[in-house]
């Protein structure tokens, strides 16, 4: 990707994503056509068009055809068969100043990684309710303290030489603390406090940066799948939230914290991810979804806002055809504690 790019650089002119402007049926069945689009300015020095893909693990470019003109933008097509359950693609321009890159992280004079192509997933079916959902998106120690007496202390734990500390809200942090270690004692009870201020903004549905156990305040460096972080307020502090959302009139749908994480199998890949989903009930549940096969792949098509929320709603499947289907197993988090109806959770790590 390019650092810096002036807006009227032709490169910045380069626009694809998932809606259906650019993409003619965003959730495709197998065996489909499907038509995609590359706008770029009618002015840039574009001489030809390239879709790459990559079947059965194989790259293929084909050319796309140069469609309508009509300034400031021109148009390039191809039709893409959709043949496998997750077709990866970028383009590739030849230009008269040199050949380009395009992927969902943006323009690039190099070949970019696979992990940022522009994604379709076949026989894919978002859930409905995601289109009537307006997502708010928290990074929970910075959102709120709503219980200062489980703020992480300096005394609590060493991590990779540092120590925690916890800081007066909106003071800045001291010269040389660990910024993963820097904390201002945001947690759930927090978020549970704020509901009212976040329903008046429109909000009826949260998307949470992770909540497991960890060492840092991000917590995507998860140390105990099994269990919210007790600077979070443990698990009964996510049983009270479920339990606030039920009482929330205009609450429709509570997303936490998806996770990714090596699991330190060579090739795997560990999928995590905690849905909340509003339903009346006296006990309110959490859905917990694992997906470890090697070829397991995210339904996060980088391309379009609508799939990034469907994708976070429930699309885990696996992309590679010697796995077969991801192994997912489901457990329940209810007031009275975890459940498994498969296995029992195994002993995380100590903090």
């Amino acid at each position: 990707m390019i650092p810096y790019l002036p807006a009227t650089h032709w490169l910045a002119s380069i626009h694809h994503d998932g809606s259906d402007l650019h993409v003619s049926n965003p959730y495709p069945r197998l065996g489909e056509r499907v038509r995609l689009r590359l706008r770029v300015s009618s002015s840039a020095p574009v001489r030809h068009v390239y879709l790459r893909t990559f079947p059965d693990g194989e790259q293929a470019i084909a050319p796309m055809q140069p469609q309508s003109v009509d300034p400031p933008v021109s148009w390039w097509e191809i039709e893409l068969p959709i043949l496998e359950p997750v077709v990866q693609y970028r383009f590739i321009l030849a230009a008269d100043d040199g050949i380009w890159h395009y992927s969902a992280s943006g323009p690039a004079a190099h070949d970019p990684l696979d992990a940022f192509d522009f994604r379709l997933l076949a026989d894919y079916e978002p859930p409905s309710w995601v289109h009537e959902s307006v997502f708010y998106q928290i990074f929970p120690d910075r959102f709120a303290n709503g219980d200062p007496s489980n703020d992480p202390r300096s005394e609590e734990y060493d991590y990779r030489g540092s120590r925690p500390v916890t800081l007066p809200w909106g003071s800045q942090p001291p010269a040389g603390q660990h910024v993963s270690l820097t904390f201002y004692g945001g947690d759930l009870q927090g978020i549970r406090h704020r509901l009212d201020y976040i329903q008046s903004l429109g909000i009826n549905a949260l998307y949470l940066t992770p909540v497991f156990t960890a060492y840092s305040n991000h917590k995507y460096d998860v140390i105990d799948y099994e269990h919210v972080d007790p600077h979070f307020g443990g698990d009964q502090a996510l049983v009270a939230l479920r339990q606030a959302l039920d009482e929330a009139a205009c609450a429709t749908y509570w997303i936490s914290s998806p996770t990714t994480a090596a699991t330190g199998i060579p090739g795997s890949k560990l999928l995590t991810a905690t849905f909340m989903r509003r339903k009346r009930s006296s006990s309110p549940s959490i859905r917990i979804l694992r997906a470890t096969s090697p070829g397991w792949a995210c339904g996060l098509c980088r391309s379009s806002i609508t799939r990034v929320s469907s994708c976070a709603a429930a699309s885990m499947r696996a992309s590679s055809p010697s796995s077969g289907a991801g192994s997912a197993r489901p457990s329940r988090l209810t007031a009275g504690g975890w459940t498994w109806p498969t296995c029992s959770p195994g002993k995380a790590p100590a903090r």
